[in-house]
């Protein structure tokens, strides 16, 4: 049982880090083309 709860805690922290990550480049997608807008 501990070793199903660790991969589940660290796959689970991989899944939120990969999501922060492609949060983090829609972000900056959106602040390049907010930037191309202005211009």
């Amino acid at each position: 049982m501990v070793k199903i709860k660790r991969s589940f805690y660290a796959e689970g922290s991989f899944c939120l880090f990969m999501a922060g990550v492609i949060m983090w480049q829609k972000n900056q997608n959106l602040r390049r083309h907010s930037r191309q807008g202005c211009i």
